[in-house]
């Protein structure tokens, strides 16, 4: 259960719409104005914003919950999508993985849940991309071929989080 819920990337909402109908209020954030058109309002709020303006656009710690499902394919590497659309919203450079955790970090209070779904050889990454974003001990999940990483946000300032300390000592 959740009080506010959070999907980066949201597109149309699908994750929204196929959700469990429990939970508190959803916002559903993507950079594209055509896709976000295309929400369903019934199962949530959309709001265009992209991913690196989070931190402009909203209150720190103030989620229970973040999903996403950020792009996927780096630019210059691997087939891209033969759908404009798609290949739009499934492209990004590299550090955007990164962009999507840390503005999923940005939005948690400390002890919300984050879960990001990714494909297999994006695992690695985004785990070390967890830990950076002040996920202790990021949980990989695989679940009928897709891959998902959970991460419960650590509180920097709790004397048991020794992630959280400088220099991870």
């Amino acid at each position: 259960m959740y009080d506010l819920c959070f999907d980066l990337g949201t597109g149309t909402g699908a994750v929204f719409r196929n959700a469990s109908p429990s939970g508190g209020f959803r916002v559903g954030i993507d950079s594209s104005r055509e896709v976000l058109g295309h929400f369903d309002r019934a199962c949530g709020q959309p709001v265009l914003c992209p991913v690196e303006h989070v931190s402009r656009a909203f209150r720190s710690g103030c989620a229970d919950l973040v999903v996403a499902n950020p792009p996927y394919f780096r630019i210059g590497c691997g087939r891209r999508s033969p759908d404009l659309h798609r290949d739009r919203a499934r492209t990004g450079d590299s550090l955007l993985l990164y962009r999507f955790i840390f503005a999923g970090a940005y939005l948690l209070k400390p002890g919300g849940v984050m879960i990001l779904t990714v494909r297999e050889e994006g695992v690695e990454g985004a785990c070390t991309g967890f830990r950076a974003g002040g996920f202790p001990d990021p949980v990989v999940v695989r679940s009928r071929g897709v891959f998902a990483v959970r991460g419960l946000l650590g509180d920097p300032f709790d004397p048991e989080n020794r992630s959280g300390e400088i220099g991870g000592v």
